[in-house]
């Protein structure tokens, strides 16, 4: 075999393999940032059971969520990724509202769990729902 057509042929062999190397990482980029993302859906989904529990015995949503610690929940789940968790009451006492801020990324996202919906406002920011979980563009 000629010297041109062999290193023709190792050149090929290496790009090939780049290529393959490539794929792999791009796959395990893509498989973390979902494992990343459905440990915060699953986490607040957590967090929601524990509020629905808390109501039933209470018949109304805890002023804070550590009232559910620990007989709800054995804690409130941290991520690295959230930069800001907020949980609000309605006026009325009876709604509730879950936000988890993720601002380390190119486009922010609140996760959002509630009793109440959406408003249009939020409505027309939402991206996704997951698992009950409303994926909205941060403001």
């Amino acid at each position: 075999m000629k010297a041109a057509a062999r290193y023709s042929l190792i050149a090929l062999a290496v790009l090939a393999m780049l290529a393959a190397l490539t794929f792999v990482l791009a796959v395990k980029a893509g498989l973390s940032s979902m494992a990343r993302e459905d440990s915060i859906v699953l986490g607040s989904k957590l967090v929601q059971e524990a509020i629905n529990n808390y109501v039933e015995k209470h018949g109304s949503p805890p002023r804070k969520l550590e009232e559910l610690v620990p007989e709800y929940i054995g804690s409130v789940p941290s991520f690295p990724e959230i930069s800001k968790v907020d949980y609000s009451l309605s006026a009325d006492g009876k709604g509730w509202t879950l936000d988890l801020y993720r601002t380390n990324r190119k486009v922010p996202l609140i996760y959002r769990r509630t009793n109440t919906g959406l408003n249009v406002e939020d409505a027309q920011r939402r991206i996704d729902t997951e698992n009950g979980c409303y994926v909205l563009k941060a403001r």
